[in-house]
């Protein structure tokens, strides 16, 4: 199961709550515009960034867009 990361370590405490699963997925406390520095390039091939992107301002836009890029498989 691919990882889920939150800037907020709170929400990821709150998302550990939510339902014991067999094989839970595993959360990172993580900043959107390191997603280079979190993950290796080419680590999945697809993102789902709900609700995310409203976060970041339009400046960090690019980067954080780039980073997505970078680590998706083509």
């Amino acid at each position: 199961m691919s990882p889920r990361i939150d800037y907020s370590s709170t929400m990821i405490l709150q998302a550990k709550k939510l339902k014991q699963v067999s094989n839970p997925p595993k959360f990172l406390v993580g900043d959107m515009t390191k997603l280079t520095e979190l993950f290796h390039e080419d680590s999945f091939d697809a993102i789902w960034a709900s609700a995310s992107l409203l976060h970041i301002t339009e400046e960090e836009l690019p980067v954080v867009l780039a980073g997505m890029h970078q680590i998706t498989q083509e």
